[in-house]
């Protein structure tokens, strides 16, 4: 229902501060889009497990079909927040 900027340009930078506007929403939501611009990437284990530990499900994809299936998973009804890098 809202849309927050998000100043994190380089994908293999990232780290757990970049996420806790998401952190604060967690009980808010059922999935995370991570856009990871235009070449699909791996989020590290070590992050992708910081995460769950906050009861975040984060799936990467480029940011061409997170946008795509942002849209899809809203009109299911599901809580669905996305992060998205730049193509």
């Amino acid at each position: 229902d809202h849309v927050v900027p998000w100043d994190v340009t380089d994908f293999s930078a990232l780290s757990l501060t970049d996420f806790q506007p998401l952190i604060a929403q967690s009980d808010q939501l059922d999935i995370i889009l991570l856009g990871c611009g235009s070449v699909s990437q791996f989020l590290p284990p070590s992050l992708r497990q910081a995460l769950r530990l906050h009861h975040l499900i984060v799936d990467v994809m480029r940011s061409d079909a997170a946008c795509r299936t942002h849209n899809f998973l809203l009109g299911e009804g599901r809580r669905v927040a996305s992060a998205l890098m730049l193509i």
